[in-house]
């Protein structure tokens, strides 16, 4: 009798080991699959699914060889077959079933810190470790199943980089992996075909800050114009480089002493360099931004001086109802200047315009992030390579992700150099590339 309950059982075991399930691995939600028993002939089956090995729920496809179902989710299949006494169960089919609404992987910034977050659309009970990779980067990162986040230090060296993350299950079967790129207002506002930037609009042939030397700019190849701007009496900002008004018009005085209805009585195109050829009213930064939209140029605007809180406020709306946060940015060579509109506004892009590098700066561009740094011509060897130690300390920032003009640069020989180094040119020159 014992002999032939050893022989049932052996029979029974041979049986296992020939069910085989032959289907795909990965399936879209929605999907038709065919699970087919093989090798098989008699018992009641009954097929069963579980998403993560720990319970599992029969289906309604009962008593055939062949499992027939739309997917609906990511787990297991599996035949449970009724054999006399003893149930016996086929090989498990795993089918993954990954997302296709684009909602995961995503970025988020939160405060001082990158949160990368994904979802596989698996248990994370069957998940044994995620690995994440950065482009242009050698370390990866190893993330335990339970997690499906990571955090990381908000630096700009991840700028416009892909993300790369890896599942793998806890038998070693590595899933399809996901992609993000980190992109936001920062980056998209200096991608760019060209890295030239108008000094003060094309003010080498126009007068400097004036519509018609920012319309040629525009005209000619520049994708950047760079402004400065002053408040009148009557505090309204307009773009004019100087305190005064005595060397880019026909009147005198400093721009404080004149409402904005007073200084349109002046012309801005008389200097000494045109005489009366271009004859110019001076532009509010309302003027000045609607016409950077029209032309779908981007500005960078200078602000000369320190002003209250609700000077910089009334910027922000004028500029903000008219350019969208990835279209503009405000730099300033006083970093106090920057905290006020940072305080004010965790969004726009700032630069730090400085003669001297110092450690300060560093300090000032994490804090005030995103921000730009642009960095006097003086403080950089033009005809050294970026990575040479003559220029450790801005190829050290730009190894960081720190996105780095150079102002102001008027000797085409150098642009090649700075251009291939990933630097942005102010110019008030016509760079050749554009002639």
């Amino acid at each position: 009798m014992e002999t032939i309950k050893t022989f049932i059982l052996l029979i029974s075991f041979l049986l296992i080991l020939f069910f085989h399930v032959d289907a795909q691995n990965v399936e879209i939600i929605g999907d038709t699959i065919e699970i087919q028993i093989d090798g098989y002939k008699t018992g009641e089956i009954q097929w069963q699914f579980s998403k993560d090995k720990q319970t599992w729920e029969n289906l309604t496809n009962s008593n055939s060889e062949k499992l027939t179902c739309k997917v609906t989710k990511t787990g297991f299949f599996r035949a449970k077959v009724e054999n006399g006494n003893c149930p016996y169960f086929s090989d498990e089919t795993f089918i993954y079933t990954p997302f296709t609404d684009n909602s995961f992987p995503k970025i988020t910034d939160e405060g001082a810190k990158l949160k990368i977050q994904w979802d596989f659309n698996i248990s994370p009970l069957l998940v044994s470790r995620y690995f994440v990779t950065v482009e242009g980067k050698d370390t990866t990162i190893e993330v335990t199943g339970k997690n499906n986040e990571l955090l990381l230090p908000r630096k700009m060296e991840y700028y416009n980089k892909t993300f790369y993350i890896k599942a793998f299950t806890n038998w070693g079967l590595q899933l399809p992996h996901q992609t993000i790129r980190y992109e936001n207002n920062y980056t998209k506002f200096f991608t760019c075909k060209n890295k030239y930037i108008a000094h003060r609009g094309l003010s080498a042939l126009y007068p400097e800050n004036t519509a018609i030397a920012f319309e040629k700019a525009n005209e000619a190849g520049f994708e950047y114009v760079e402004c400065d701007i002053w408040l009148t009496k009557d505090h309204q900002w307009v773009v004019i480089h100087d305190e005064t008004i005595d060397r880019t018009s026909d009147g005198t005085g400093k721009v404080s002493q004149y409402t904005f209805d007073e200084l349109q009585k002046f012309n801005f195109g008389n200097t000494k360099s045109f005489g009366s050829k271009y004859p110019q009213k001076i532009s509010s930064i309302k003027e000045f931004v609607e016409l950077c939209k029209s032309k779908n140029v981007k500005p960078l605007i200078e602000l000369k001086h320190g002003a209250s809180d609700q000077d910089y406020r009334n910027l922000l709306q004028i500029v903000n109802n008219v350019l969208p946060y990835e279209k503009y940015a405000l730099n300033s060579f006083g970093p106090s200047t920057l905290y006020s509109i940072r305080k004010i506004d965790n969004e726009v892009i700032l630069g730090l315009i400085t003669g001297i590098i110092t450690q300060n700066n560093f300090n000032d561009l994490k804090s005030l992030y995103p921000c730009f740094y642009n960095i006097n011509v003086s403080q950089a060897k033009l005809d050294q390579p970026f990575n040479s130690v003559l220029n450790s300390d801005i190829f050290k920032l730009y190894s960081n992700g720190t996105i780095i003009s150079i102002w102001t640069v008027n000797d085409p020989k150098y642009f090649d150099n700075l251009s291939q180094n990933n630097m942005f040119i102010l110019t008030d020159i016509l760079p050749p590339i554009f002639k």
